[in-house]
Parts: C-alpha cells; structure tokens; sequence
C-alpha cells in the first residue's frame, strides 16, 4: 500500500437503527473526517443528525434482512460496492451498531495504513457449524469441498483489493441463501475457493471485534458495565473494537 496522507479507512456500519453509542462515535470519527469516509446500512431510518448524513440512498436500503436472511451479505456487498467507489478508502471495517472503539483513531490509522498493509483480517472457526455445509447450493459444494468449509466472525477489516474481488464474484450470492446465518460464511469461503496460496496468506486470522472472554463461544455476550480497566486488558490482547454495548451500557473511562 502506498504511503499516501490522503488514505482513508471506510467504516461500514450495518444496523436496525441507530448507534448505541451515538455521541462516542462522533466524537470518534467527526475529528477524522479527514482519514475516514463513513457507510450506513439501516433497516429504520435513523434519528442521529450527525450520521444520517451516511446513510446510503434510500433506494439501496433492502428493508427485510435478518439474521437468516442472505439479504445481510446483500447490505454488506452495497457496503463494499460505495466504499470502494472512493479510491482513498484502502481499509473497509465492518461493525455493528452495538460495537464501541478500543483504541484511539490515531493508533488504528496508523496501524492499518502502514507501507505495504495488503492484509484483511478475518477471524476464523474452523470446526464450528460444519453442518452448516449440506445447506449450500450444490453448484458451490462442486467448487469447496467440506473440508474447506468454514466459518468467520462478520466483523471484518478487507483490504481495498479484497473488496473489489468480492464484488467481481457477486454472482455466488445466490448459491448461501439457504444456509443459516450467511454472513459467518460467505466470504470466507469465496476466499478459501478461490484463492492461492499466495493470495491467503494475505488474509490474516486476527478477530478485531472482542465477544467473549471464552473463545469457543462464538456468542458475544452482552456488557451491563465497560470499565478503563477491561479496555485496557482488550486492547493489549489485541482487539480493536468490543460488541454488545447497548444503550443502557455503563461506560466509565
């Protein structure tokens, strides 16, 4: 990647409504607006004067996804598809409305727009949900074997280059709807069909969003108090990002 100061992280926000934590996220990203460009994804419309200005044209909002539903991967790929319409934006990040900042946007920039980042950052579970497998079009299961199926955490960062590949190869969409949940395995199993050797090794097993301090469980679980202290532990652990952080959420920093 280019060391290029005009290089900017998309954040790609797929919700219900709003973000729960609003006012933090805009004092997070409106400073940065120079770094970053923002995407929203809503299923109602939303009520925050300072990010209904990222809101995606009405006509591109799809109005019945759910957790089932393939229309999920659908809002994730219009995601894509704006994002990568602005050259400068060479990160995508994918998060919820749930989701709050570990570190600060200095560290995060800087880390991710480091000379020669080609990398995303996909995190993987390997023997969980296999069944899930018997549910893909047959046409896909003649290309990935069931071995090669996996599964994926939906908060994601794609590299620019990643992203367009992903909406070169939008015809696959079809062949995940029938599976439960798509979006823990729709795009990293495009990757594991497609990609060489080579080209996954620039896909990097990192989970960026913290669920669950039990890392079998998949389940994020939800945070009634978020302390200095449990950020800190977070964030020298790795994390960039924690889900589940409702409204009624306690902060104390």
């Amino acid at each position: 990647m280019e060391n290029n100061q005009n290089n900017k992280i998309a954040f790609c926000f797929l919700t219900y409504s709003d973000l729960d934590k609003s006012n933090i996220w805009q004092s997070y990203l409106q400073p940065n607006l120079n770094k970053c460009n923002i995407y929203i994804h809503p299923k109602t419309p939303l009520k925050n004067s300072f990010f209904k200005q990222f809101v995606l044209p009405s006509k591109f909002i799809t109005k019945t996804y759910k957790k089932s539903d393939i229309l999920i991967v659908y809002a994730t790929l219009l995601l894509i598809n704006f994002a990568i319409m602005k050259f400068e934006n060479k990160k995508i990040i994918f998060l919820s409305q749930s989701c709050f900042p570990i570190v600060s946007f200095d560290e995060l920039y800087i880390n991710l727009m480091k000379d020669n980042n080609e990398y995303s950052y996909i995190k993987t579970f390997n023997n969980n949900k296999k069944d899930r497998y018997f549910k893909l079009d047959s046409k896909f299961k003649n290309i990935l074997s069931y071995e090669k199926f996996t599964k994926q955490h939906p908060n994601m960062i794609l590299d620019r280059n990643h992203a367009i590949y992903f909406i070169n190869k939008i015809e696959y969409l079809n062949l995940f709807k029938s599976i439960e949940c798509p979006d823990e395995h729709y795009f990293i199993n495009i990757i594991n069909a497609f990609f060489t050797k080579s080209e996954l090794d620039k896909i990097k097993n990192i989970q960026i969003c913290f669920c669950n301090f039990n890392l079998n469980n998949t389940q994020a679980i939800n945070h009634k108090i978020i302390t200095k202290e449990l950020l800190n532990n977070l964030k020298n652990a790795g994390y960039l990002f924690i889900r589940k952080i409702t409204p009624k959420c306690l902060i104390y920093l």
